[in-house]
């Protein structure tokens, strides 16, 4: 082959490619018209540091920061994130339909009929690697495009009339419409100032608030992280002014209603005040921002949060921390017990041991969680035995590992359905609920374990009417008559009754005057008294039943646990009664 031949066709392949790497765009397309076509390279909206957008005399300007767009020109504020964002990547997606070379539309002074005059609009997208600029001309006669000119190009195209709605028309287009900007932000502190000044901080461990002002106590978190929240979502319906220089009373800033401070550490995170509500603007008030010292508009709901009495910011649980609770002390009159947890487990030690009942346990836990304050009578109290706690009706002590116990104290009912409460670590007294605390555990009997074997029982002692029959298990199991009418006697129904017995899941609750029951006339016309005898290892020695009263639904009894005087009540579902009376009455 003919080496001169060689090298042209080599050089003719170098310089076609070289022509085709200097005439087509890199990354983007080249654009059609009648006469010829165009290069058009997008800017990746990833390496956009900087938009700014020139019309006449009005300069808007966006610059990015770690991620965030911020305004600098006409005013230095946070940008709207959504809006910038939406324009470059609509710029960066944008393939334009059409080019027309200048001659093609009639030179430099046609312009003006496609909106490219001198006067025309400018777009500037910064990056490392220089600026990109387009004019902006004005919309196709069917509104579905807009003319536009990059610089440096000859000639004008046409884009997407999406593109062209993003551009913003104002300043107060690409501002951001939130109230608040907490990004990144940990507020910790809470001002509302007003006639009665509420401040709060949050714990930095439990992140609950506490109250500082005007009275140290627990805060209402739920409330306070709410309002934040609600302040960082209000939106700004109009931007009034930028000038610190206006007349504060004009706008009601003079004397504002509520002014809010939220801190973030060392630093104010946003400070707000909130002035009257705007005549020409039904339902929107002015909001002065301290930190951009301009007035803005928001609607006027969020004054409601504002107005909201101290009461709402105080927390209304009166147990308000997950307390990883190992012991309890509690007492009712001269009732007192003392339970602890070891592992999942419960024991009553004092008196004791008994094994606990953790369901009941359970109940009480909760319950006491559950407590809901309805009233704050009293912040401060000289004399508690105004209130029924000199001393107490009720307390209780919990503790966790070797913390100090975190003492509850309550007060009989005093009329209607209200008991008083008070913290020990906190000054002031509570309403509650006495329907709420009268369903809580309150004595040994109600905590203890009362669940049974059948095969854990070895006598049964009845007493009816003035007669007893004894019961007795013998050797091998069975039962018999050992004193009394022998009667019907069938083990396995017996069994079965008391198996029914000692899983019973009806609640018990405080006896606390014995006689008042037992003198009831249908306790002393049924006279009807069941003792259980139980075995060594059993929750229980002995297990005594009497019986107040019966209906068709049930069956209200008495129960003593072992030697305890104070026994609780109970009821036997009326089907189990009919069968404790057919194996434990007297023939």
């Amino acid at each position: 082959m003919n080496v001169r031949w060689t090298w042209l066709l080599t050089g003719g392949a170098l310089g076609l490619g070289l022509f085709v790497f200097l005439t087509e765009p890199k990354g983007g397309v080249r654009v059609t018209g009648s006469s010829g076509a165009a290069p058009y390279v997008p800017m990746k909206a990833a390496d956009v540091t900087a938009v700014e957008f020139i019309r006449s005399n009005a300069v808007v300007r966006v610059e990015r920061s770690a991620e965030a767009w911020r305004m600098r020109e006409p005013v230095t504020y946070p940008a709207q994130v959504t809006a910038v964002e939406a324009l470059l990547s609509a710029l960066e997606r944008m393939q334009p339909r059409r080019w027309m070379s200048l001659k093609e539309v009639g030179g430099p002074e046609a312009l003006k009929g496609f909106g490219l005059d001198s006067s025309a609009p400018t777009l500037t997208l910064e990056s490392a690697q220089g600026p990109w600029l387009l004019r902006i001309g004005s919309q196709t006669p069917l509104g579905d495009q807009f003319y536009f000119q990059r610089v440096g190009l000859d000639g004008v195209f046409t884009g997407d009339g999406k593109v062209f709605n993003l551009i913003p028309t104002s300043a107060a287009a690409w501002r951001d419409r939130n109230l608040v900007d907490l990004r990144d932000l940990s507020v910790d502190r809470f001002e509302l100032r007003r006639k009665t000044t509420i401040e709060a901080v949050r714990d930095p461990l439990t992140r609950q608030w506490r109250l500082v002002k005007p009275l140290a106590g627990r805060a209402n978190s739920d409330r306070i992280n709410g309002l934040i929240t609600t302040l960082q979502m209000t939106p700004v319906t109009a931007f009034v002014t930028d000038s610190p220089f206006v007349d504060l009373e004009t706008f009601g800033f003079q004397s504002p209603e509520a002014e809010v401070l939220l801190g973030a550490g060392d630093r104010t995170a946003a400070q707000l005040q909130f002035g009257r509500v705007a005549t020409n603007a039904p339902g929107q008030m002015f909001v002065r921002r301290l930190s951009h010292t301009n007035i803005v508009l928001v609607p006027t709901p969020i004054s409601v949060l504002l107005q909201a009495p101290l009461a709402e910011f105080r927390d209304r649980r009166l147990l308000s921390t997950d307390l990883d609770v190992t012991w309890i002390e509690f007492q009712l009159g001269t009732n007192q017990a003392l339970a602890e947890r070891k592992g999942t487990n419960w024991t009553i030690v004092q008196p004791g041991p008994y094994e606990a009942d953790p369901v009941e346990v359970g109940y009480l836990l909760g319950g006491l969680a559950a407590l809901r304050i309805r009233d704050f009578p009293s912040a401060g109290v000289a004399d508690y035995g105004r209130y029924g706690l000199n001393p107490p009706a009720f307390q209780v002590r919990l503790s966790s590992g070797t913390n100090s116990p975190l003492e509850l104290q309550f007060s009989a009912p005093t009329g209607g359905d209200t008991v008083y409460a008070r913290r020990g670590d906190e000054p002031g007294v509570y309403d509650l609920s006495w329907p709420e605390v009268e369903a809580l555990p309150r004595t040994v009997g109600q905590l203890r374990s009362v669940t049974f074997s059948p095969t854990q029982l070895l006598k049964v002692t009845v007493h009816q009417a003035g007669h007893e029959r004894v019961l007795e298990r013998g050797s091998d199991g069975g039962w018999k008559v050992a004193i009394g009418e022998p009667g019907n006697l069938l083990a396995p129904a017996l069994d079965e009754t008391v198996y029914r017995l000692g899983h019973l899941a009806t609640r018990r609750w405080p006896v606390l005057n014995e006689a008042q029951l037992t003198n009831l006339p249908s306790a002393r016309e049924l006279a009807h008294e069941v003792v259980f005898h139980f075995s060594p290892g059993a929750p229980l020695r002995t297990l005594r039943w009497r019986i107040l009263s019966v209906n068709e639904a049930a069956a209200v009894v008495l129960v003593y646990l072992d030697d305890d005087s104070r026994p609780v009540g109970r009821e036997l579902p009326g089907g189990l009664y009919e069968d404790f009376r057919r194996e434990f009455s007297i023939p």
